[in-house]
């Protein structure tokens, strides 16, 4: 009984801590696995956002995806656009960032 009082005193200072937690400015940020690539390379796309609540990611040739990290394997040559949307913790705001990822 003492672990069950225990886990549930560690689980609330827990809870009430995360709640008085100030956020900071909303920043999309994202970096790829490499700078440039070639056909059928997998390049994976690693979120590094700030004070976000959910984001999506727009890939080329492929449909919107919601993981926090992800990956894109290239089929054809060219600069490839690759864009992550982010919203605010009370969801009020958004913003995004574009990168340019070349396939050689």
């Amino acid at each position: 009984m003492k672990g069950f009082f225990l886990g549930l005193s560690i689980l609330t200072i827990i809870g009430f801590s995360a709640c008085n937690k100030k956020a900071g400015p909303l920043k999309a940020c994202f970096t790829f696995s490499k700078n440039t690539a070639k056909i059928n390379d997998t390049v994976y796309l690693l979120n590094c956002s700030e004070n976000y609540s959910k984001f999506k990611w727009s890939i080329p040739n492929a449909f919107s995806f919601d993981t926090i990290n992800n990956y894109y394997v290239p089929t054809s040559i060219g600069d490839k656009y690759i864009y992550l949307l982010t919203w605010s913790l009370d969801g009020a705001d958004t913003t995004g960032v574009a990168k340019i990822l070349s396939v050689k």
